[in-house]
């Protein structure tokens, strides 16, 4: 049975949050109901989980020895949820310097002090000025101040007017280039998520313009750096310095800004990463562990499974089995709770394939019973890649190794995939799998024949797992392939 909204609601919320909220409700300018600030009390004592209590306990805990009544707890927990909702707005309210300062000045404003908004936008347009990073949020903070001042009921010289209005139209277009660069690098990533053809986005002219605009902008030189990278599939050495940039400037960022540019550094990190350029998991890492530690990853409260399986696959490549539990453990409150044993098992499953613990692997893949589409491509990948290092040194496994390719190969049949090109990947994995069987039965020792094998998986497009088949190779047989 789904759980009550407001245990949901409650659930997102971290410790500080929720004596924060506490507070909150004690405070009798937003809270004058005594029964709601009880409530929570008795609630929070069973958070994040909340497994003891269904509405009945809630009943009984305040009316002791009588008969259930179902409304009253509904209303109870509608009017708390209205609580929690109004104090995460202040919350949000609070964090909003530009906001906070827009409205204190339309309060001033509708009660005609215009002298003293004079003033105040003066003085938050210097506050503007000495900000060491501008990007399109704080453009549009600089364009409204300055629009609120050209409209104050006040003389300027024609000259002054003039300028102010200059200022408004540079600002604009400056933010009109954040913006439109930051929905094309939006739209290239989709397109490589989900194999979408992307149309032109700039013309030659326009793209010079940005270019040219990025020599006197640090977040618009990150924001072209990055959309070259997606648009023209450069080498993942030109990677590194871009992070190293982010970081740089991170301290200083916007948070929304902040949060987009890393998600997207992430995103096209761990798609060279799949695509078995795994030395530069030590150069993601950094990224995906200040997202955690920043928050950007959750959405409404909820960690995405996707992205936790990522980190799973990055703490593994980059040898971080300890943090990677540590994270695990912390971010089981904010997984789906349909799927949160099923993201645990298949995310440790991860960790113990590249443990070389195959044993450990077929354990915790047999406890996920999850149908969704990634995790069942996931395990097929796992439980494959397990038992063909296990066949490579045991071959009565080959029977069980030859029915789970069939397995793998009848659900990439009847799936369809975000990627053609991904779905063709690991159909040439497959067959590749099967060959190395066969080399492993009839010919491991012959030399040639593993170079011939390795040139063909080594020249062929797409192939998923291409580089771990070459290990495969190359391990086992002690050649000298690349």
């Amino acid at each position: 049975m789904a759980q009550p909204k407001l245990y949901q609601l409650l659930a997102s919320l971290e410790n500080q949050e929720l004596h924060w909220l506490g507070k909150f409700l004690a405070s009798p300018f937003h809270n004058t109901n005594e029964v709601l600030l009880q409530l929570f009390k008795w609630l929070r004592a069973h958070h994040p989980h909340f497994q003891d209590c269904p509405l009945e306990a809630v009943f009984k805990h305040f009316f002791p020895g009588e008969s259930f009544q179902a409304k009253w707890v509904n209303d109870r927990f509608s009017e708390l949820s209205r609580c929690v909702y109004h104090y995460l707005t202040l919350r949000e309210f609070q964090e909003d310097a530009p906001l906070r300062g827009q409205l204190f000045r339309r309060a001033l404003g509708k009660r005609g002090f215009s002298r003293t908004l004079s003033k105040k936008i003066e003085q938050q347009l210097a506050e503007w000025q000495v900000l060491p990073i501008k990007d399109h949020r704080s453009l549009r903070w600089k364009r409204d101040l300055r629009l609120e001042q050209f409209y104050l009921p006040e003389y300027r010289p024609p000259d002054e007017s003039r300028q102010i209005v200059d200022d408004i139209q540079a600002l604009t277009e400056l933010e009109y280039h954040h913006n439109r660069i930051h929905f094309a690098v939006e739209l290239l990533s989709r397109g490589k998520t989900y194999d979408e053809q992307t149309t032109r986005l700039f013309t030659e002219s326009e793209w010079d313009i940005m270019v040219q605009s990025a020599t006197q902008d640090p977040v618009l030189a990150v924001y072209v750096q990055l959309f070259e990278l997606y648009r023209q599939e450069r080498s993942p050495s030109d990677y590194g310095p871009l992070i190293a940039r982010y970081l740089q400037l991170f301290p200083e960022l916007n948070p929304e800004v902040a949060s987009f540019l890393l998600i997207k550094l992430c995103s096209l990190g761990i798609g060279w990463v799949n695509r078995g350029h795994t030395e530069y998991a030590e150069h993601i890492f950094p990224l995906y562990e200040l997202g955690v530690e920043e928050g950007f990853f959750n959405q409404y409260g909820r960690f995405p499974e996707a992205t936790f399986m990522n980190i799973c696959s990055i703490c593994a490549f980059s040898g971080k089995r300890s943090w990677a539990e540590e994270f695990i453990r912390q971010q089981v409150p904010r997984l789906a709770s349909k799927e949160v044993d099923n993201t645990i098992a298949l995310g440790r499953a991860i960790l113990a394939f590249y443990d070389r613990d195959f044993s450990q692997v077929v354990e915790l893949l047999n406890q996920v019973k999850s149908r969704r589409l990634d995790y069942t491509l996931r395990m097929h990948s796992l439980h494959v890649r397990c038992l063909l290092c296990m066949y490579l040194e045991d071959l009565t496994l080959e029977p069980v190794l030859l029915a789970r390719l069939r397995n793998f190969h009848q659900f990439l049949k009847r799936t369809h995939l975000q990627s053609s090109d991904w779905k063709q990947g690991y159909f040439h994995f497959l067959l590749f799998v099967k060959q190395i069987i066969h080399l492993r039965k009839t010919n491991w020792e012959d030399y040639s024949a593993h170079q011939v094998l390795g040139e063909r998986i080594a020249n062929t497009r797409p192939l998923s797992l291409k580089k771990w088949l070459l290990e495969q190779l190359k391990s086992h047989s002690g050649s000298n392939l690349k």
